[in-house]
């Protein structure tokens, strides 16, 4: 999507027309006068688009900010982890594109979505994915999208007007439990973890070896996963205009997810933890 004509011709031209892909459709959503992302999310990535033909469906869609920088991203590591996992909803850890002034500027306010350095760390199932590069099943994100769509119009209105607030724990409630009931509370702290590796690193039972696929099957299909060891650098442009308006929408969303979801949200833990035995599985 792009938000003016020029960021359209500036993507048009950064496309590169010998890589072998499918067609790349450009949006110039400017022309509708709404700018704010989950908004044409919604408006946009419908059925229409992402259910072609009974053979010819997406598998996923991913919706990734300007400012992420795609090239840092070891993508055949990170779909190799993606084929193991088969996550509903997915997000590669994030680093800081400069040295943050803060721990979390430039990555995520939830310690549990950074970057974990020690490679036997594979992935968490979290109770957040945040909205500046989610990965959905198609399934995943039309089955939210019409949800919203059908049953919610005052959370419309107000992701209408750029509120995204708790929607990143929306989804991966719906993932979880299909936004039934009060969303489960992880529990388990990745600190915790690694200095559990630490001390027993002799005698751990890893849960997943890659070279026997078949010890993934038991974590397929989890709701909302972390991949730690495929990172993706986050340049942090602040090109969003932040107004009052907008303070106010960011809160009518959060208000009434809240509200209407029964979310509970633990930022620093996990529902679970994958480690693997063969670290040089997910490349460096």
């Amino acid at each position: 999507f792009a938000r003016s004509a020029d960021v359209a011709i500036s993507i048009q031209h950064g496309i590169n027309p010998t890589i072998a892909t499918t067609n790349v459709e450009i949006i110039d959503v400017s022309i509708g006068g709404n700018t704010y992302k989950i908004w044409n999310w919604l408006h946009h990535l419908n059925e229409t688009r992402l259910l072609l033909d009974r053979n010819n469906n997406f598998d996923y869609v991913w919706m990734m900010d300007g400012d992420m920088k795609l090239r840092t991203l070891n993508w055949i590591s990170f779909w190799q982890t993606m084929h193991l996992l088969r996550p509903k909803i997915a997000i590669p850890s994030i680093i800081a594109s400069r040295p943050p002034k803060r721990s979390w500027m430039g990555v995520s306010t939830h310690p549990i979505l950074r970057h974990r350095n020690d490679v036997r760390i594979l992935a968490a199932e979290t109770a957040i994915i945040e909205v500046g590069t989610p990965i959905l099943r198609a399934s995943t994100w039309l089955g939210f999208r019409n949800l919203i769509l059908e049953h919610h119009p005052k959370l419309v209105d107000a992701i209408r007007d750029g509120g995204e607030y708790w929607l990143d724990a929306a989804w991966c409630h719906f993932a979880k439990s299909n936004l039934t009931g009060m969303q489960p509370h992880p529990t388990v702290d990745v600190t915790n973890v690694v200095t559990t590796l630490d001390d027993t690193a002799s005698r751990l039972p890893f849960a997943i070896d890659p070279a026997d696929e078949s010890s993934a099957y038991p974590y397929r299909d989890l709701s909302c996963v972390v991949l730690y060891q495929t990172p993706m650098v986050h340049g942090n442009m602040k090109t969003l205009e932040r107004n009052e308006g907008w303070t106010r929408s960011m809160d009518r969303v959060a208000d009434y997810v809240k509200d209407t979801f029964g979310l509970a949200l633990e930022g620093t833990k996990a529902y679970g933890v994958l480690t693997t035995t063969s670290p040089s599985y997910v490349g460096a």
